[in-house]
Order: C-alpha cells, then sequence, then structure tokens
C-alpha cells in the first residue's frame, strides 16, 4: 500500500493534525462523561474534576491558592465553581487554624462515598470506551502525555515554536 503523500506544508499539516487531536479528545471526553451514570448531584466536567483534586487532600484540605495553581485556572474561577459545590454540599470552606489569611476547601464526609461512586462510574466507562486499547497501547499513551509541558504559557514567551 502508498502512503498518500500530504499536500499540506509541514506547518499547515501540524495545525490539522492539532486540530483532529483536540477533537478527538473532546469528543473522547465526552463521551465518557456521556457514558457514566448520572450521580446526583449532578456536576460538571470541571465542578467534577476539582472536587476530586479537593478530596484527595481528604483531611488538612487544600487552599485556594494551591487548588488554582494544580487546576491552572484562576483563584476567581476557582471561586466560582466551588461556590456550586459548597452549594451541593460536597465541599466545606475553612480558615487555616495556622494561618488566617488561607482558605482551606475541603470534602465534606457525606460527599466521600458520593464521590467514590462517581469515581467508579467514570472509571467504569473509561475503561468500556477504551477497550480496544491493550495495556501497552495505555502506557505508550500516557508515556506521550508525560511529554506536555501543563504549565501554563508565559504571556510574554514565543507564541508557538514550529
Amino acid at each position: 500500500m502508498i502512503e498518500k503523500q500530504s499536500k499540506l506544508n509541514p506547518e499547515n499539516e501540524r495545525d490539522e493534525l492539532l486540530q483532529i487531536f483536540l477533537e478527538k479528545m473532546f469528543s473522547l471526553m465526552k463521551q465518557i462523561h456521556r457514558d457514566s451514570l448520572p450521580q446526583e448531584p449532578m456536576l460538571s466536567p470541571p465542578q467534577a474534576r476539582l472536587a476530586f483534586t479537593i478530596a484527595r487532600y481528604q483531611d488538612e484540605g487544600i487552599s485556594v491558592k494551591e487548588l488554582a495553581r494544580t487546576a491552572k485556572i484562576t483563584p476567581g474561577a476557582i471561586t466560582q465553581f466551588t461556590d456550586v459545590l459548597i452549594a451541593k454540599n460536597l465541599v466545606t470552606r475553612e480558615e487555616d487554624a495556622s494561618d488566617r489569611r488561607i482558605v482551606r476547601l475541603k470534602i465534606t464526609p457525606s460527599a466521600r462515598s458520593h464521590m467514590e461512586s462517581i469515581r467508579k462510574s467514570f472509571l467504569y466507562a473509561a475503561a468500556r470506551t477504551l477497550a480496544v486499547l491493550n495495556i501497552d497501547d495505555l502506557k505508550q499513551i500516557n508515556a506521550i502525555l508525560e511529554k506536555i509541558n501543563l504549565e501554563p504559557l508565559e504571556k510574554d514567551s514565543a507564541q508557538f515554536a514550529h
């Protein structure tokens, strides 16, 4: 079989491949989210992601600043998302015992088992969706994703290097 030669120049080909990659990643995550069992309270993907991150910090909680850094979103956005999680009785906002200027977010005891149920449902949906991949495929995908720098780009840095 003769491979079709790309008529695009390398820059355009890279852009096209990036576009395809983004569309497939978005579709993959949307399908996994859709296939996971609906849970109450309903959480958007960003809300669920933050709730899971907060839950990892168990008893000590996580500061708003640290959660913003970990999630790579602004503290203001964290406040908006966590207000919803607090209203749904999944998260509490508490002053830090050693520094009252620091606000810590903690998962509520009643939300712990609920979060585990959501996590299991999501992983089950992912396992079904990705069943065509073997262990070596998953290791290779994870190794490739590890190469990606997820730190935010500096505003003054070069936009894209080709």
